[in-house]
């Protein structure tokens, strides 16, 4: 805080010297890490490519490899779950799980990738389910119109992510 107070002088002193300066709005806070778990086949299930489209929103930074204590943490598993789900993220109070199911190892690697960016999503703070087909957060695997939801996220949801 004490070095963005000194930016912050000089650059009211140079803007009263006439130099056009750029000055950050607020400090910049430093990244801190979230170790993620990997017990998933990474054979079947794309689950870097996925939490990587998450990670480039939030800010923090995502470390493969065992969690530790005091820092944000992922857990990432294949298990049998509810048929009709492609997938499902527990929130704890130390983190994370998401359950990947295996009984949709068949779907193309794109649509698995998909899937994943939508779980790490809820597991870094996106709860809820986006009620159109607009963005990756549509709480179907498949659109209405039977295309797959879009590989992004909306304004409010990109907002939510870059909180945590």
């Amino acid at each position: 805080l004490e070095t963005y107070d000194n930016v912050r002088r000089a650059s009211v002193l140079a803007m009263a010297a006439g130099a056009a300066v750029l000055v950050p709005a607020s400090p910049a806070a430093a990244a801190s890490p979230v170790f993620v778990e990997v017990y998933a086949n990474q054979a079947y299930w794309p689950v870097k490519t996925g939490l990587s489209v998450v990670d480039t929103y939030t800010s923090s930074y995502l470390v493969y490899g065992r969690c530790r204590s005091g820092y944000g943490c992922i857990k990432v598993y294949e298990r049998l779950i509810n048929s009709s789900y492609a997938a499902i993220t527990y929130n704890w109070s130390w983190g994370s799980q998401i359950y990947l199911n295996p009984q949709r190892r068949g779907y193309a690697w794109n649509l698995k990738a998909r899937i994943v960016t939508h779980e790490g999503a809820h597991a870094r703070g996106v709860y809820w389910h986006n009620p159109y087909c607009t963005t990756v957060m549509y709480g179907r695997v498949t659109c209405p119109n039977g295309s797959w939801p879009p590989w992004k996220f909306n304004y409010t949801e990109i907002a939510q992510l870059r909180r945590y």
